[in-house]
């Protein structure tokens, strides 16, 4: 149904899921590295060259060290968004 959409094979197809996954581990990596208000302007700058130059294995990585917000950080996020 979708290959017929888009008129793509098959083949295409599992090519296409990968390379949007891949672009959405991008996308979230750069964003929440832009948006983290922990790191300094020299911090953010080093972390987007790594996503940039590396993007798969610098996605990841710092999806890794970075993604979830802690606990606390959590908690301080909702009590002043209460507030």
């Amino acid at each position: 149904m979708i290959t017929a959409f888009l008129n793509i094979g098959k083949p295409e197809l599992f090519l296409l899921i990968p390379a949007l996954l891949w672009f959405l581990l991008f996308a979230m990596a750069f964003v929440k590295c832009l948006t983290n208000r922990q790191f300094t302007p020299t911090e953010k700058a080093l972390w987007i060259l790594v996503v940039c130059v590396a993007p798969f294995f610098g996605a990841l990585a710092y999806l890794i060290a970075y993604g979830k917000p802690k606990k606390k950080q959590a908690n301080q996020l909702t009590h002043t968004s209460i507030n």
